[in-house]
């Protein structure tokens, strides 16, 4: 007979830091912390179900994140938000990729929402891929053929397929448009 217990948000995190942890010790490499549950940020619970819901769209398509970016901006105080934004960046500063996903999504200002993804990427949080890729295709576009552009444009398929494999929609679609 199973035993099952009752877990936590705080508690499953905990738990992810703990076997992260460990595998790094055993391959010798410092592990990332763990990345904050929204409801270990922020007490109200309209705004943690206003954070999911964008954290959850934007892991599957960028035009529904964009959505839900503005309900975030509109709906939820920008005290609250910004203590988010400050938590997550803290976490990616110590190597979270997930913490820089999350960041990304509360930061609206200038290039910060780029930067962040970037990073979440380049840290192996494969669905923060497709924006990025995006980034690169439409630099690419503005170039004269050539080995730049190839180069650009490999490395910008090359995001979308990371990020499609870790199901983001929209970048699948984008795959699947071009016949890439």
């Amino acid at each position: 007979m199973g035993m099952s217990f009752t877990s936590s948000p705080a508690l499953r995190a905990l738990a992810l830091g703990l076997a992260l942890a460990s595998a790094a010790a055993c391959s010798g490499k410092k592990a990332p912390p763990p990345t904050p549950t929204f409801d270990s940020l922020v007490s109200d619970p309209s705004t943690i179900a206003a954070l999911d819901k964008a954290a959850a769209g934007c892991k599957d398509d960028s035009l529904r994140c964009y959505a839900e970016q503005q309900h975030l901006k509109r709906d939820v105080a920008a005290d609250q938000l910004e203590r988010v934004r400050a938590a997550y960046v803290t976490q990616c500063d110590a190597g979270s990729a997930e913490s820089c996903y999350r960041a990304s999504l509360v930061s609206f200002e200038g290039g910060a929402e780029t930067a962040l993804l970037t990073r979440a990427c380049d840290g192996g949080f494969d669905a923060a891929c497709a924006n990025p890729s995006f980034d690169l295709a439409a630099r690419a576009e503005k170039l004269p053929a050539g080995d730049e552009r190839t180069k650009l444009e490999r490395k910008a398929h090359a995001l979308l397929e990371r990020a499609c494999k870790a199901g983001h929609s929209g970048a699948c679609d984008e795959i699947e448009r071009h016949g890439r």
